[in-house]
């Protein structure tokens, strides 16, 4: 299979470059159920722990026994921080040390990351990447435009490594988003309407995947 790879160096690109990816990862037969197990085990990853109850060992007062054990002839109690009370402690609330995630199996990650990077090879870009001296949103501006990227869609940028003069170049666009190849991730390729690869990322996700 084959995706357009642009020169972005040239000021004006006149016709694309077909760039050869292997079928065994851009053309596979979509699985949605693996892809949607990968997105649940990823948001599970992201969720955070919020909930939090106090167990009666952990609330306030009630040191002292509310009032004698017999001859009331009320119901015995040992402490106002009994779960009965109001004010008391919860038994088996929610709290702090619960964890979300779950295990998933490598060969379902990489099949749902195939499967996710094969529904969206219709909208892929590969791109030789300029070197910025330093941080340009002017510059990141007109690489969309030379990529006919249509505007306020979502964008992701996928690099080999991490560059710094690049991440900050697109701190001006909310709609587009930087990662390197290392965290690619099935929520991003299939929140985004465009991906766009550097070429040495796009040869590591073939050795890779």
């Amino acid at each position: 299979m084959e995706i357009n790879l642009i020169d972005l160096n040239k000021e004006e690109i006149s016709k694309p470059i077909l760039y050869k990816v292997k079928n065994e990862i851009w053309k596979v037969k979509i699985n949605n159920q693996a892809i949607l197990k990968l997105l649940k085990y990823e948001n599970a990853l992201r969720r955070q722990v919020c909930a939090n109850t106090k167990t009666r060992a952990q609330v306030q007062g009630g040191g002292k026994k509310p009032w004698k054990q017999k001859g009331t002839g009320r119901a015995r109690q040992g402490s106002i921080r009994s779960p009965q009370w109001k004010g008391g402690g919860v038994v088996f609330g929610p709290n702090l040390n619960r964890n979300y995630t779950f295990k998933i199996n490598k060969k379902v990650k990489k099949l749902a990351i195939k499967s996710a990077l094969s529904a969206k090879v219709e909208n892929s870009i590969i791109v030789l990447k300029p070197i910025l001296e330093k941080p340009s949103s002017k510059k990141f501006q007109s690489f969309l435009t030379k990529l006919k990227v249509v505007p306020n869609k979502r964008v992701l940028f996928i690099d080999f490594n991490f560059d710094y003069n690049f991440f900050k170049s697109l701190a001006n666009f909310p709609k587009v988003k930087y990662i390197t190849y290392r965290i690619l991730n099935c929520y991003d390729l299939i929140n985004a309407d465009y991906i766009i690869f550097e070429k040495q990322a796009i040869i590591k996700i073939n050795e890779v995947y």
